[in-house]
């Protein structure tokens, strides 16, 4: 023990033949999914969600707060709208894509539209909702672990795309303590890592929903939400 924690002996899932990894890595989620809220969760069409977002510079010093509003329509139906220096609304539908300021409306680059399309198939609740069954979708058990001095189980994600997610999920509530999302990087050959760390989740509407989200980008927070 330590500071009167049980640790918890990291498995080794090596040990697991592919299809035992595959099986458990699926357990797994479906006890998040249901930890989540089951079927009402994997039910809802879409989100309205509004708070207070921090962004930190590179030095990690917060640099303020925006007020937002973000409302999704799954799978890949997005409108945000900030409130810093008069209102700034980015409104993404498939693959197209306009945003709104003091300036009037105009089309967002093809550029803006396919880093939403990314961002879209590594959104957590689009890969549970909808993307776990696509063709070309590997599952495997991650192993047992300690993060944040709270027992998990890893489940690691591979989709047709390249692009990796490590879920760490609570082993006792069930719940999503922390994401990692990994995409090749074109530019320079390496791997972008996102990280969201979830804490504070509270029924909301019959779905267990994280008030707190802290985003690290390769290493460095990046961002936190409330």
């Amino acid at each position: 023990t330590l500071g009167g924690v049980r640790l918890v002996r990291a498995q080794n899932p090596d040990t697991l033949m592919p299809e035992q990894s595959t099986a458990k890595g699926k357990q797994i989620l479906q006890q998040l999914i249901d930890g989540l809220g089951g079927p009402t969760y994997l039910d809802i069409k879409d989100s309205d969600c509004e708070g207070r977002l921090a962004r930190f510079g590179h030095n990690g010093e917060m640099t303020g707060y925006t007020n937002f509003k973000d409302f999704w329509r799954y799978p890949d139906a997005n409108r945000t709208e900030y409130a810093k220096k008069g209102v700034i609304i980015n409104l993404y539908v498939g693959d197209k894509g306009w945003t709104l300021d003091k300036g009037g409306v105009s089309e967002l680059s093809a550029a803006s539209v396919a880093d939403f399309q990314d961002q879209a198939k590594r959104d957590i609740h689009n890969l549970l909702r909808h993307r776990l069954n696509e063709p070309g979708m590997v599952i495997r058990y991650g192993g047992a672990d300690v993060v944040d001095l709270r027992p998990i189980d890893w489940v690691d994600i591979t989709d047709s795309e390249g692009h990796n997610f490590r879920l760490a999920i609570d082993r006792t509530t069930h719940l999503l303590v922390r994401s990692v999302v990994s995409t090749a990087d074109k530019s320079n050959e390496s791997r972008d890592v996102e990280t969201n760390i979830y804490t504070n989740f509270q029924l909301m509407d019959g779905v267990r929903t994280a008030m707190q989200i802290a985003q690290d980008r390769n290493g460095r927070r990046s961002s936190q939400v409330f």
